[in-house]
């Protein structure tokens, strides 16, 4: 006999705007709190499950990146302890909803669109040797500085690199 899911058949999504007041918010909710660990691969599947159908639902990337990878997103409520969330980005199917950013990022965007997320603006010191590097790979790349760093930003990073 198959795994039952613990999560629903339908996925259920709220329509409102969140408190932010951003675009309508659809975050998958789970009906009982998945606290098991190592991860499963039912876990798995349902993250990819929900990031296909929020794919088809996207109208930005940064919308799909709220609900799929956010801090409150989908990935949190299926993986909710840092252990689970880190384990799973080492997986095939992390792989594959990192790719459905990367469609949705190349959709040409819109600047003005009704409740689209507002954009913030960080600086970042780093030395010119890098600053010129990042140029030049941009410019080979044939994108922006800030499409590339954005794609940079998205990629996971290990936490002994981080010091």
């Amino acid at each position: 006999m198959g795994q039952q899911s613990i999560y629903p058949k339908e996925l259920v999504f709220r329509g409102q705007q969140d408190s932010r007041g951003h675009a309508p918010l659809r975050v998958y909710d789970p009906v009982e709190p998945v606290t098991a660990s190592p991860i499963t691969d039912q876990q798995r599947r349902e993250a990819v499950r929900g990031a296909l159908m929020m794919q088809r639902q996207a109208q930005d990337w940064e919308t799909f990146y709220r609900e799929i990878l956010g801090v409150d997103g989908l990935i949190a409520k299926i993986f909710p302890s840092q252990a689970q969330q880190r384990a799973f980005e080492k997986t095939p199917e992390y792989v594959e909803i990192q790719h459905m950013v990367a469609q949705l990022r190349a959709r040409p965007q819109k600047r003005m669109v009704e409740g689209k997320e507002a954009t913030k603006m960080i600086t970042v010191r780093l030395p010119e040797s890098l600053h010129s590097s990042l140029i030049e790979e941009a410019s080979k790349m044939d994108t922006s500085m800030n499409k590339l760093c954005i794609a940079k930003l998205l990629q996971c990073i290990d936490k002994e690199l981080i010091r």
